[in-house]
């Protein structure tokens, strides 16, 4: 009788252990997401931030849709370059060639900007061969470079923290943004 009791507790607790371990960590995201929206300082965007995108209305102008047009992008970077911001940044991966005189033009206004910009990086082990690689780093060689990685929680993919950096080019050194 008492082996029974022990078995029974055994197997509530092991229930238990599972149950908590499988609800727990999506209830707290839920939870998270929910004060984040409610309480957080940062529930509208600074006014002197300005997100330009490239929306599906945009793509439809052009003959193709990937790489995005970089003759294009030489012209939103100039006419933002214009309007005097602190810092240009581009969110968009420099990995291979497109049209030469239209890539030749992109990288002219990057690197004769009048402000810092910031072009999206990405090495070999985020899963860019070597040839992407090389492209991506020859590419504006003057243009601050920020780690195009985010941090995806592994329940629901969902961003919710900061992307600590990692080590750049092997030399010790933990960066999400490299000068």
């Amino acid at each position: 009788m008492q082996r029974r009791g022990i078995a029974a507790s055994l197997a509530y607790l092991v229930l238990l252990g599972v149950s908590t371990a499988l609800v727990s960590p999506p209830l707290e995201n839920i939870l998270r997401d929910m004060m984040m929206v409610s309480i957080s300082p940062f529930t509208h965007a600074p006014r002197n931030i300005v997100v330009v995108s490239i929306t599906e209305q945009t793509l439809a102008n052009f003959r193709y849709r990937s790489p995005p047009d970089r003759g294009f992008l030489a012209d939103i970077v100039t006419r933002i370059e214009s309007a005097h911001p602190l810092v240009i940044g581009i969110d968009l991966l420099f990995d291979q060639a497109t049209e030469p005189q239209k890539d030749a033009r992109l990288e002219t206004v990057i690197e004769a900007a009048s402000v810092p910009v910031v072009i999206a990086s990405a090495s070999r082990a985020d899963g860019l061969t070597q040839r992407q690689s090389d492209y991506l780093n020859a590419f504006a060689p003057s243009a601050k470079r920020g780690l195009a990685a985010l941090s995806h929680d592994n329940l629901d993919g969902v961003v919710r923290g900061v992307f600590p950096g990692r080590e750049v080019e092997g030399d010790g050194r933990q960066a999400s943004l490299r000068q």
